[in-house]
């Protein structure tokens, strides 16, 4: 029995390794479990059957042989494990010396032996080993694949009510692939069954057939991916980078306490007021200022302590003189100002000043305003082909002696 159970299994072996790869191997192993309604398949198949028992060897061999025919469905669980249903059975023949046997069917043998004839029913449940798979790995495209099963299930044999009994089932599938859905199946089986027809204690049959089987979508088996193994090396790097930033994470978690916990620092920055300093070169025996000079004032000075908005020598006239031509740097005035009790005064006596170089107040000091403005166009020149526009203003000069002033004199 061992023996023939090693060469069983080296038989499986020879014949899936040949056309095994190396790299297909180390992938066929992994699949993915299926659903319970993949990988169903139904099966059929015709062939002989021959019985053994009583009297046996008391007819020739081809005379024993019988027509079987074999149907099944099961499912395939794993690439290596199913389970099936099955029926096998049709038609059994065999010999008696007995002429009135309850199974004799026909005439004698040439031995005196009565000919007999009976139906077979095997009704049987078998798990299914593929050991191409199991040993070999699952592959998709194999040819031809080495299938043992065992089962057990219910036997009636005879003729009208016949005989029932317990049988237990034992055979070999050998299947060959002929596309993904269809596959050809050379199944050699034997059925074990105690007094089943009558006769001896222990009986059996033994059958061969050949059929196909059709397996039912969702077909086949996915493999697991292929997780790609890091290195050691590489692994200890990456454990080193974890640490690190994890230690980075916990530096930081502190320093952002620390932050929070502490009380904000004022910085008072002082800067040295600006105080900004002129000087005006006027050319000998002249009291007017140059033009270089005015672009000197305009740089240094005026873009610096004012608004260059307000004080843009470019959109004004230029003069150098404060009242008259005669005496440029003198001033001859009555002086208006206002009293503490808002009276307007103007002095008597005429003041006379010389030496006046500049005058600076407030820019609501003193002014203009627009009081009327309007322009009309004369008639047309036929002959010039053209027409004279005139624009009149009106202007109120005013001055207001609460806001601040002084007069720059030269020393």
């Amino acid at each position: 029995m061992k023996k023939g159970l090693l060469f069983i299994l080296l038989a499986a072996v020879s014949v899936c390794l040949p056309a095994q790869e190396k790299e297909n191997a180390a992938k066929s192993y992994r699949v993915e479990t299926n659903r319970f309604g993949a990988n169903w398949f139904i099966s059929g198949g015709i062939g002989a059957q021959m019985y053994f028992g009583d009297n046996d060897g008391k007819a020739d061999f081809g005379k024993r042989l019988a027509p079987a025919l074999d149907i099944a469905v099961g499912k395939w669980f794993t690439p290596g494990i199913g389970l099936r249903v099955a029926y096998n059975g049709l038609q059994a023949k065999g010999a008696t010396p007995n002429a009135n046997g309850p199974l004799v069917d026909g005439g004698q043998y040439s031995n005196g032996y009565y000919k007999e004839k009976w139906n077979v029913m095997n009704f049987h449940g078998d798990v299914m080993l593929n050991l191409s798979n199991m040993i070999c790995g699952y592959r998709e495209d194999r040819l031809y694949s080495f299938i043992p099963y065992v089962g057990a299930g219910f036997v009636h044999s005879g003729k009208g009510a016949g005989y029932d009994e317990l049988g237990i089932n034992a055979g070999l599938i050998n299947r060959f692939r002929l596309s993904p859905a269809l596959d050809l199946n050379v199944e050699l089986r034997g059925l074990l069954m105690k007094n089943a027809f009558g006769g001896a204690s222990k009986e059996g049959m033994g059958g061969v057939t050949v059929g196909v089987t059709y397996k039912f979508k969702k077909r086949g088996w996915n493999a697991v991916p292929t997780v790609p193994m890091v290195p050691e090396s590489q692994l200890n790097d990456m454990r080193d980078r974890v640490n690190a930033l994890k230690g980075e994470n916990e530096s930081l978690k502190r320093d952002l306490v620390e932050a929070r916990n502490k009380k904000p620092e004022v910085i008072v920055k002082k800067e040295a007021g600006f105080v900004p300093r002129l000087v005006v070169v006027f050319n000998i025996g002249k009291s007017n200022i140059s033009k270089r000079e005015y672009m000197n004032i305009e740089a240094s000075v005026l873009s610096s302590v004012f608004n260059p908005s307000y004080l843009k020598l470019a959109y004004t006239e230029l003069v150098n003189f404060w009242q008259s031509i005669k005496t440029p740097m003198g001033i001859e005035n009555k002086p208006t100002y206002m009293l503490p009790d808002g009276t307007v005064t103007t002095e008597v006596e005429t003041v006379t000043q010389s030496n006046v170089f500049g005058v600076l107040c407030d820019v609501e000091a003193m002014g203009y305003t627009t009081i009327s403005q309007w322009a009309q166009p004369t008639p047309f020149n036929a002959a010039g082909g053209y027409t004279n526009m005139y624009f009149h203003f009106t202007d109120r000069y005013w001055n207001d002696f609460t806001e601040n002033g002084i007069v720059l004199l030269l020393d």
